[in-house]
C-alpha cells in the first residue's frame, strides 16, 4: 500500500506511536525499491532545510526517519519538490492534534501485532526454528512450551510489534544482561524505581513525570533521571517516552518479571534497597501476591504481607521457586517462630 501511494502522490508520511513498526516498514519499502533499481538515501540530520538535489541521476527515494523533529514547514517544502523520480518517505511519531495530513499512512500497532502473529502461524516450522534459536524452552517436546501458546500469549499481551517480538523470543530471560548494561549507563536505580512502582501499582501506566518526581524524592538529580529514561527508552527496557513500565508482564496475575530481575540486580545498592522498601510498604494494600524474589529483597514488607493474611507465591511461570521459598520460610520461622 505504501509503495502504491508513493507512486501516486510521490510522498508518504508513515505515522504512528513509538514501537508501532514505522521505521521497519519504511526500510522495507526502501529495500523493495532498491531491488528494482532505485537509489535510497536516508536523511540523518533533521536540521537540513533542503536535501535536494540528490547525488544521482537514477530514480531515488529520500527516507526521513524522525521527521517529527523537523519543522512542519521544512518537511512540507521537501515534499513539494517530490516527483515521480524523486520520492519522499518520512516517518513521524504520533498524530498532532488528532489530525492526519494528506499523504499520511497511519499505522495501527495492535493490528500490526495480529498481522505478524498470523504470518508466523502460516509458516509454523520456520517460525519454530527461528524462535528456538533464541529460546530453547520453546519446542515440541513434552516439557517444552508449545510455539502456538507462546504466539498466542505474545499476541494477547502486546500492543506494539517490538513488544510482540520481545515476548515471542522470551526476552524476560535476558533481563539480567540488560540490568548490567543499565548499571553501566547509570540507569539502574531509575529502572529499579520504575519496576517497584509497576509492581506496587499492579502494572498501571507510569508517566515519566511520575517517575521523575518519585526519583527526586529519593535524592536523584532531575537531569540524571531524564537522561536515564531516554537511555532506557532507546534500549527498549521501558515501553516508551510516555509509559515507563517494563515491556512485559509475563502473566496477567504475576508481577512483571523484568522488574523483579532489575530489583535483584540493584539490591546491593543501599539507596536502592531503602527506596524499594519504602515503595512496597507504602503500597502493601495494593499487592495481592508477593513473588518469592521480591519477598527475599524486602523481607519486612513480606512479613507484614503475610500477617495481613495474604500469600507469597512460590509457583511462577510454570515452575516452583523452591530455593526462594526455602529462604522465605526460614526467615519467617526465625523472625516469627509462633
Amino acid at each position: 500500500m505504501t509503495i502504491s501511494q508513493l507512486r501516486r502522490g510521490f510522498f508518504v508520511r508513515l505515522v504512528g506511536g513509538p514501537g508501532s513498526g514505522k521505521s521497519i516498514c519504511a526500510f522495507q519499502v526502501g529495500g523493495e525499491l532498491a531491488a528494482s533499481g532505485w537509489k535510497v538515501f536516508r536523511l540523518r540530520d533533521t536540521a537540513v532545510q533542503n536535501p535536494f538535489p540528490l547525488p544521482t541521476q537514477s530514480p531515488a527515494l529520500l527516507l526521513i526517519d524522525d521527521a517529527h523533529l523537523m519543522g512542519g514547514g521544512t518537511l512540507q517544502r521537501i515534499e513539494e519538490t517530490a516527483d515521480q523520480r524523486r520520492m519522499v518517505l518520512s516517518v513521524l511519531n504520533s498524530v498532532e492534534n488528532g489530525r492526519i495530513d494528506r499523504g499520511a499512512v497511519l499505522l495501527d500497532s495492535k493490528r500490526a501485532v495480529k498481522t505478524i502473529a498470523t504470518a508466523l502461524r502460516a509458516d509454523f516450522q520456520r517460525t519454530l526454528t527461528t524462535v528456538r534459536r533464541i529460546d530453547s524452552d520453546v519446542g515440541t517436546n513434552f516439557l517444552s512450551e508449545p510455539l502456538e501458546r507462546r504466539i498466542e500469549h505474545a499476541e494477547s499481551t502486546s500492543d506494539r510489534p517490538w513488544q510482540f517480538c520481545f515476548v515471542l523470543g522470551g526476552g524476560w530471560k535476558r533481563s539480567k544482561e540488560a540490568a548490567d548494561a543499565a548499571r553501566v549507563a547509570e540507569a539502574d536505580l531509575v529502572i529499579a524505581a520504575a519496576g517497584m512502582i509497576q509492581i506496587a501499582s499492579r502494572d498501571a501506566p507510569l508517566s515519566p513525570n511520575e517517575l521523575q518526581a518519585f526519583c527526586r524524592q529519593h535524592g536523584m538529580a532531575t537531569e540524571k533521571v531524564a537522561k536515564a529514561i531516554a537511555w532506557l527508552v532507546g534500549q527498549r527496557l521501558v515501553l516508551s517516552e510516555m509509559d515507563c513500565r517494563c515491556p512485559h508482564q509475563r502473566f496477567a496475575d504475576n508481577l512483571p518479571h523484568e522488574a523483579e530481575i532489575f530489583l535483584t540486580v540493584t539490591h546491593h545498592d543501599k539507596p536502592a534497597r531503602e527506596m524499594m522498601s519504602e515503595v512496597v510498604f507504602r503500597n502493601l494494600g495494593r499487592i495481592e501476591k508477593f513473588s518469592p524474589r521480591v519477598a527475599c529483597i524486602v523481607t519486612k514488607a513480606a512479613f507484614a504481607h503475610v500477617e495481613a493474611g495474604k500469600p507469597i507465591r512460590l509457583a511462577q511461570h510454570g515452575h516452583c521457586a523452591w530455593r526462594f521459598g526455602a529462604v522465605i520460610v526460614s526467615q519467617l520461622r526465625r523472625n516469627a517462630p509462633a
